[in-house]
């Protein structure tokens, strides 16, 4: 490492630029192995005992996420853009059900502010990266 006339190494003036790309993939994988383990808790809700004996209403909702989240986790891992689409679809399906029919889906009001939360992160991460120079 040269010295200036000082005697002193140089200062490093250029800026670390944040790589948005790259915080968009580990944001994506994140919320894959999140999405992922919520699907396969509604398998585990389907291949556990008395799921018969419940309501129809409730069985085709566990199936139906049980489906959307495992397939929307995949799609999120592989950070395709399909993935990002059916996530949304998969929240936006999960808070209004939550909102509209309560004794089928059980969700607090911190969940769906949380799963909100997390779609705003998602479109904001994915704008900054679009936006980053190549």
């Amino acid at each position: 490492m040269s010295r200036t006339q000082s005697g002193q190494a140089p200062v490093d003036t250029r800026r670390r630029r944040v790589r948005w790309g790259m915080v968009l993939v580990w944001f994506l994988r994140i919320l894959a192995m999140l999405w992922i383990a919520k699907g396969l808790m509604s398998w585990a809700l389907l291949l556990g005992g008395g799921f018969e004996g419940r309501t129809t209403a409730f069985q085709t909702t566990v199936i139906y996420f049980a489906l959307i989240d495992i397939i929307a986790g995949v799609g999120l891992w592989l950070t395709s853009t399909w993935g990002g689409v059916l996530w949304i679809l998969a929240v936006m399906s999960h808070i209004i059900l939550g909102a509209f029919f309560p004794r089928v889906v059980v969700l607090g009001t911190p969940a769906m502010m949380a799963q909100l939360a997390l779609v705003f992160a998602y479109l904001t991460v994915s704008w900054l990266a679009s936006r980053e120079e190549t």
